[in-house]
């Protein structure tokens, strides 16, 4: 996810200590396609009147971005059948049970072109990552804007470098963690967590190179 941006944003000093309302964004860009042009960049964003940034916010903006892919891919003659996520590992938003049921839910429930899904977490300090770069160039464009009033002229810079999805109109916040067992043994089935603690010790591909290794696990 981006950095919090906040409307109203000022040229006052009294408003940097008054309590303002924070705009989300949290943006997927497709690597295999080695551009990133809007076409390539999706950005889902709302605001925090509208719902929070946890696990329910990313896995609904996480399923409505991989239909697109499915949209996307299905009708080429050769479509994807592995697909790669990388995201940095924010216990909260990413790397978390819920975010891995909700996956595993679309694997098994889902009538999708992909086979396996690897969720990648890169080594802590070296996670500067696609998203990142699409981040510094909105940045540099907000920096420039001193007075931003209200969520749409966010929304307007935002559609300078991405495709937006805003919250209601484009997408909906599902209740995922209500919807998911609580319960530690359906994960330990479903995932076989000491296999799952090895893959992620030192992450193989399939020509044998080490894709990245971290000391921590789901």
């Amino acid at each position: 996810m981006m950095q919090n941006q906040p409307p109203p944003k000022l040229s006052v000093t009294d408003t940097f200590y008054s309590r303002q309302a924070w705009v989300y964004n949290l943006t997927f860009v497709i690597m295999s396609e080695n551009d990133q042009s809007k076409d390539n960049c999706y950005l889902y964003t709302w605001h925090e009147g509208e719902s929070g940034r946890g696990p329910n916010e990313i896995g609904s903006a996480l399923i409505h971005f991989l239909e697109i892919l499915e949209e996307r891919y299905k009708t080429k003659s050769r479509p994807p059948t592995i697909l790669n996520l990388y995201s940095d590992s924010c216990s909260d938003q990413n790397k978390n049970k819920f975010i891995m049921g909700l996956l595993l839910y679309y694997m098994n429930c889902k009538d999708t072109i992909f086979n396996k899904i690897k969720h990648i977490f890169p080594v802590r300090g070296h996670s500067y990552m696609a998203a990142d770069q699409v981040f510094g160039r909105i940045e540099k464009v907000l920096r420039k804007k001193e007075i931003i009033v209200c969520p749409t002229q966010y929304h307007d810079i935002f559609k300078q470098f991405c495709q937006v999805k805003t919250h209601e109109n484009d997408f909906k916040v599902y209740n995922i963690k209500d919807a998911l067992p609580k319960t530690t043994s359906f994960y330990e089935d479903i995932f076989k967590l000491n296999e799952l603690e090895s893959i992620e010790d030192s992450a193989i591909n399939e020509e044998g190179a080490c894709i990245y290794s971290e000391d921590t696990s789901y």
